[in-house]
């Protein structure tokens, strides 16, 4: 076949060089919106543009409400955004080499990553003038929160009017300083400059600078190219009249191969007030010296300065200079010795105080502990009283050795002064059996229980202003057994004698709102102990007639919660002894029977509690005693009530208030059924 050979006219190839345009252009037009469907598109907006990955120039600014965290998104371009930090936002940023525009407001921002350079802060409209400035004279990143750096490095190339630096283990700090004229009017210095006359971008002036350095990450080899230390700060470090805190651990004060922080430039710290916060598992039994800065020119300016009263603490209890002496110690640099430096140290020495350093207000941790035993004490009042009543009850209105189940429960609120005061609110439960046998001598009644408690306290403490208030819940179960012999009649009555054995676990969790650490950590701790405990009675029920009998008794009552060691949340170690309680009781009851259903009764007694005081320990240094110790008048007012004859129930119903060493109320309620 032979090949087509038509040839086209002028129109139809004109016809065609249409069609081919068209198609080429819509080809052009179909590129083109692919090729913008493919970029993302900036809004200005609070957000910062654009919300995909990319080297993408953000040119907006960005606005970080008021408690927000913003964090800078890699791979943006932020050299035109101004960014505005309401009040207590955050500006996080995670990634190389962000550089924003201006940075302002009262927020402030965190630079945190390991290993990370930052060539933030630089303001590419900030040219150094020629004559010397002031801060206000210069455009600068105007943002009045604070800096924090974690693990990263920030370099400073232009000024900041930051409030506080916060440098933690393995931040480093460069700052850069502005130029000054020489006598001959020439200008020396720049970034990087550190002549006497240079102002770093970054000044301190009474402002605050806080070094944090507690559970370090950084490894032998992290540590030894950072020369020692946990802390670097490059250029001169400015901070006249500033705040300077240090918070550290058992790490740095054990190994004096490591410092805290080094500076390359100057040092102007002269009228600065020095705080030394520690963490609170060191031993307060040995000396340490700490290198807290090296300036490594011959240039620190210290005059003036001093370390804050009360300032040194360890943990939430311990202030250093009550039982351990804390100095500050500066060694200058030896004149003539090349590469010799200039070094603030602290020196901490055991010593004589009057509470061993610890705060008054660790009293609070123990009362926490003694709370415990307090809630015990209700456990063993129910017994000593109710239970031992529901249990000879149950037992009498049976045959001889017949097992009877018997309940009583108690809700009370109750203040114990224990040289400050505890209001202990709580709930008892004693549940049973008991069995009775009649002999010649009189009545026999043994039994066995299980209780439980259960409580909320406060502790109040209050030493000249300062108050210090915690709170705590516990609860204990355990297990007992008690006894009764009531014998045969002698006079117009008959004796009696009792007591009882009971033990179990008792479990506490206190925190003190007003006892914090350096970094504002409140103090907790949570501690098990078990519990014992006897009383033992005797008494005369005295039948004035057949419907009045006046019950006269002697209770002498012991309970002992043993001792327990833990870890405070701020650090510290506590250490409780065992405490006992120790009471003699003496009263009387009347009972006076209207009818077969209702018996009425009222008593009162007098107790004597004979010990009570708690023994404490935090970091071996003793906490002040806790004190229970003194007399207690104590009402009781009631009724016991059998519904009807044909129900085989009988319910008592009583309310008991206290005045002394323990002031209060609680109410019971005592169940008896007949099998």
């Amino acid at each position: 076949m032979e090949p087509n050979t038509h040839s086209c006219s002028s129109e139809e190839k004109s016809r065609y060089g249409r069609l081919a345009l068209l198609s080429f252009a819509g080809a052009c037009a179909l590129v083109l919106l692919l090729v913008v469907g493919s970029v993302p598109v900036c809004a200005t907006d609070s957000t910062g543009g654009g919300k995909d990955g990319g080297d993408e120039n953000v040119q907006t600014s960005v606005i970080v409400k008021e408690n927000e965290i913003y964090t800078a998104e890699s791979g943006k371009y932020y050299n035109n955004t101004n960014f505005e930090l309401s009040k207590n936002s955050i500006l996080k940023i995670t990634h190389n080499d962000f550089k924003p525009k201006t940075v302002s407001g009262e927020g402030s921002i965190l630079i945190e990553g390991k290993n990370i350079y930052y060539g933030i802060m630089y303001n590419d409209d900030f040219v150094d003038q020629d004559e010397e400035l002031e801060h206000t004279d210069v455009p600068t990143h105007t943002y009045t929160g604070k800096t924090i750096i974690k693990g990263a490095t920030l370099s400073v190339q232009s000024p900041i009017k930051t409030s506080e630096i916060i440098l933690y283990s393995g931040a480093k700090l460069i700052t850069g300083n502005y130029q000054s004229k020489t006598d001959e009017g020439e200008l020396e210095g720049g970034a990087g400059a550190t002549s006497d006359t240079s102002i770093p971008y970054v000044n301190l002036d009474e402002k605050k600078l806080t070094i944090d350095i507690r559970d370090s990450q950084l490894t032998d080899g992290e540590m030894a190219s950072n020369y020692g230390y946990f802390v670097q700060y490059e250029g001169n470090l400015q901070a006249a009249g500033a705040e300077i805190t240090f918070f550290l651990d058992e790490k740095v004060l054990k190994d004096e191969n490591y410092r805290v922080m080094r500076v390359t430039g100057n040092a102007d710290i002269s009228n600065s007030t020095i705080k030394v916060s520690l963490d609170g598992n060191i031993d307060t039994s040995r000396e340490y010296h700490v290198m807290l800065m090296s300036i490594l020119t011959n240039n620190l300016d210290f005059e003036g300065y001093s370390l804050a009263d009360s300032s040194v603490k360890v943990g939430s209890t311990i202030i250093l200079g009550d039982g351990l002496v804390k100095t500050l110690r500066v060694e200058t640099a030896t004149e003539g010795v090349s590469g010799s430096s200039s070094s603030v140290y602290l020196d901490i020495q055991p010593g004589e105080g009057t509470h061993g350093g610890v705060i008054d207000g660790a009293k609070g941790l123990a009362e926490g502990y003694v709370s415990g035993l307090m809630l015990t004490l209700q456990g063993a009042d129910l017994l000593a009283s109710r239970g031992m009543q529901a249990a000879v009850a149950a037992a009498k209105e049976v045959e001889d050795v017949t097992f009877t189940p018997w309940a009583t429960v108690s809700g009370s609120s109750v203040r114990y002064n224990s040289g400050s005061h505890v209001d202990l609110n709580s709930f008892n439960l004693l549940t049973g059996i008991a069995l009775g046998k009649s002999f010649l001598a009189g009545r026999a009644t043994v039994g066995a229980f299980f209780e439980y408690g259960t409580g909320a306290y406060k502790t109040e403490n209050e030493f000249g202003s300062r108050s210090y208030n915690g709170d705590g819940d516990s609860y204990y179960v355990g297990w007992g057994l008690l006894a009764r012999m009531d014998f045969a009649d002698t006079g117009p009555g008959h004796f009696y004698a009792e007591g009882s054995y009971r033990m179990g676990g008792l479990y506490n969790s206190y925190s003190n709102e007003d006892l914090r650490d350096g970094l504002g950590r409140e103090a907790e701790y949570d501690s098990y102990a078990p519990y014992y405990s006897f009383h033992a009675g005797l008494g005369y029920i005295w039948d004035i007639t057949e419907q009045i009998s006046l019950d006269l008794y002697g209770k002498y009552l012991w309970t002992r919660e043993g001792g327990d060691s833990m870890q405070l949340s701020t650090g510290e170690e506590l250490d409780f002894g065992h405490i006992d309680s120790s009471r003699l009781r003496f009263g009387t009851r009347m009972d006076y029977r209207a009818n077969e259903y209702v018996t009425p009764y009222v008593g009162v007694a007098w107790e004597h509690e004979f010990d009570g005081a708690s023994s404490a320990t935090t970091n071996n240094l003793a906490i002040l005693e806790t004190d229970m110790r003194g007399d207690t008048g104590i009402g009781e007012i009631g009724v016991t009530i059998s519904p009807s004859e044909s129900i085989p129930l009988t319910v008592d119903l009583g309310i008991t208030g206290y005045v002394g060493t323990r002031e209060g109320i609680s109410g019971s309620l005592l169940l008896k059924w007949t099998f």
